[in-house]
C-alpha cells in the first residue's frame, strides 16, 4: 500500500493515538487497510470511522480525542468534559459532551453526548474545548440549584473568568436559566460593595425567617483606622459581615481577622461572616446562627419557618441554643 505511514503516525501522535478514516485516506490508505489493522489486533475501532492505533484500553483524554474525531472538525468538548479540562471539575465525566453546529446530524455512540447549537463558539486547547467563559456559563445553565451555579462561577473566577466578561457573554445568549442569579453573583457596585449579596441576605435570611433588621453600613474608628460593618445589632452585640468575593470563597483576609478581633476587644461584639452560599441554599442555617447570636445577646425571639419546604431554621436554632450555651 503506497501510503504515507510517517504522516499518519504524526497525526496519531498529535491526537493521543487516535485517527479518523479521513486521516487514513488523506495519507493514501484505504478503509480496507484500516480494517486489516483492526483485524490483526494492532489497532482497535473506537467509533464508526475512528481508530486507536494501539490495542490497549483508552485513557479518558484519548476517549475525548476519539469523540472529537467522530463529531467532526467543527466540534469541541463542552460542559463537564470542557469543565474538567479547564480545571473547574475534578472528576472526569463518564459521558463526554461535545458541542457541534446545529446542522450536524449524527447519532452519538454510547459514552458520547452531542450538544447542537446555532451560536458561534470559540475553541481553545488540545483536545479542542469551549473557552473558559463559555464553559462556565454552559455549566451554570445545567446546574440543578443555586449552590451549583455559585460553585461554577466561583470556580471560573478562580481560573480567571472575569465577571464583566461573563456578563457580556451571557448577554449574547437568548436562554439563560439562572440569568437573574448570575447577574446578582457577578454584579458589583462602583464602591465595591456586594449589594446583590446584601439584598439576598436581607431577603432570604433575615426577612424570610422573621429576624430583627440591623443597622447597615455603620462606620466607626477602631485602633486608628475606620471600619464599616455591613450589619450591626448594637443592642445584642452582634455584627454581620458579607463577603461576595467569588475567587476566594470562605476565606477572611488578614485585615478582616484583625478587624474582627479589634471589634471584639473594644466592644465585645461578635462578628458572623457569610458569603454567597449562606444567602442562597444555606439561608435557613444562616438564619438559625444569626438568631442564636442575637439570643445570646438578649434577644427573646425565635426564627420562624420560611416558605421553603424543608426549612431547618427552627430546628437548627434549637440545636445551637442548646449546644452553645444551654
Amino acid at each position: 500500500m503506497a501510503g504515507d505511514l510517517a504522516r499518519l503516525t504524526e497525526i496519531a501522535n498529535r491526537h493521543g493515538g487516535i485517527v479518523s478514516i479521513s486521516d487514513v485516506q488523506a495519507c493514501g490508505f484505504t478503509r480496507s487497510w484500516a480494517s486489516l489493522r483492526v483485524g490483526s489486533g494492532r489497532w482497535q475501532r473506537v467509533h464508526r470511522g475512528v481508530y486507536a492505533v494501539f490495542p490497549t484500553e483508552l485513557t479518558w483524554e484519548q476517549r475525548a480525542h476519539a469523540g472529537l474525531a467522530f463529531a467532526g472538525r467543527q466540534a469541541a468538548l463542552c460542559d463537564h468534559a470542557a469543565g474538567h479540562l479547564h480545571g473547574l471539575i475534578s472528576t472526569a465525566p463518564d459521558v463526554i459532551e461535545i458541542l457541534v453546529p446545529h446542522s450536524t446530524l449524527l447519532t452519538p455512540p454510547t459514552g458520547l453526548a452531542l450538544r447542537r447549537t446555532r451560536r458561534r463558539f470559540a475553541v481553545v486547547g488540545h483536545p479542542r474545548r469551549t473557552n473558559l467563559v463559555d464553559t462556565v456559563l454552559d455549566l451554570a445553565d445545567r446546574a440543578k440549584g443555586e449552590t451549583e451555579v455559585l460553585d461554577m462561577v466561583a470556580a471560573g473566577a478562580g481560573k480567571g473568568a472575569k465577571p464583566d466578561r461573563l456578563l457580556r457573554e451571557m448577554g449574547k445568549r437568548r436562554y439563560v436559566p439562572h440569568r437573574a442569579l448570575l447577574k446578582d453573583l457577578l454584579a458589583r457596585t462602583p464602591d465595591g460593595v456586594e449589594s446583590p449579596l446584601e439584598l439576598r441576605f436581607h431577603t432570604n435570611v433575615l426577612v424570610a425567617h422573621g429576624l430583627p433588621l440591623p443597622q447597615r453600613q455603620v462606620r466607626e474608628r477602631v485602633r486608628g483606622y475606620w471600619i464599616r460593618s455591613d450589619c450591626w445589632y448594637e443592642r445584642y452585640g452582634v455584627r454581620v459581615e458579607l463577603d461576595g468575593e467569588l475567587a476566594h470563597p470562605g476565606r477572611a483576609t488578614p485585615r478582616d481577622v484583625l478587624r474582627d478581633n479589634d471589634v471584639l476587644l473594644k466592644t465585645g461584639d461578635i462578628t458572623l461572616r457569610y458569603r454567597w452560599w449562606h444567602a442562597l441554599e444555606g439561608a435557613c442555617v444562616s438564619a438559625a446562627q444569626v438568631a442564636s447570636g442575637l439570643s445570646r445577646g438578649g434577644w427573646e425571639g425565635e426564627p420562624v419557618r420560611c416558605d421553603q419546604p424543608r426549612c431547618s431554621a427552627v430546628r437548627e436554632f434549637g440545636t445551637l441554643r442548646g449546644t452553645l450555651w444551654g
